[in-house]
């Protein structure tokens, strides 16, 4: 009695397969099982990789196509023109704003020249720690919002605290 393959392998597939075309198809299943099922232009795309991180590179080049302009799909350098006008946009609302001074603390056992990078449509500042700076208004209230969120993140796990511990984590 002939022995089944519980699996099927690129040395074994010849065995499965009936016809040399379904082998090269099979083959090709069995080798790269992870497919790209991001849409393109009303059509699957059906890139194979052999694997998954292959595949989300892959799908990472799709990021673009995906986006619609009235009804349409633009291409990766429609996308790069938008990109670039969004950037191009940000800045020139930075320019207009008023510049405010502000200033981030070094985190413990952060040492001077330690930097905060902040990222809006693209355009990334990094502004020093430890020294005060100017910068856009909108920029200093999301370096604000940052440290507030920071400062208090684990304030609604502190429940169980006396007012003695409370206080005296607060002096």
């Amino acid at each position: 009695m002939a022995k089944k393959t519980d699996r099927i392998t690129p040395k074994n597939v010849k065995k499965v397969a009936v016809s040399p075309k379904k082998v090269k198809e099979v083959k090709e299943e069995v080798e790269k099982p992870f497919v790209c099922d991001v849409m393109v232009d009303g059509k699957v795309c059906g890139f194979r990789a052999a694997r998954k991180q292959d595949l989300e590179t892959h799908q990472r080049k799709h990021q673009g196509e995906v986006v619609k302009k009235g009804g349409r799909s633009l291409s990766s350098t429609e996308v790069e023109n938008v990109t670039k006008t969004q950037k191009q946009i940000t800045i020139e609302k930075w320019e207009k704003e008023d510049q405010v001074r502000c200033y981030i603390p070094l985190n413990f056992g952060e040492k001077p020249g330690a930097t905060h990078e902040v990222c809006v449509n693209g355009v990334v500042m990094v502004y020093p720690k430890g020294k005060p700076f100017t910068a856009p208004k909108s920029i200093v209230d999301l370096i604000e919002h940052y440290l507030e969120s920071v400062a208090t993140a684990g304030d609604e796990m502190a429940f169980d605290r006396s007012e003695a511990v409370e206080d005296a984590l607060t002096k």
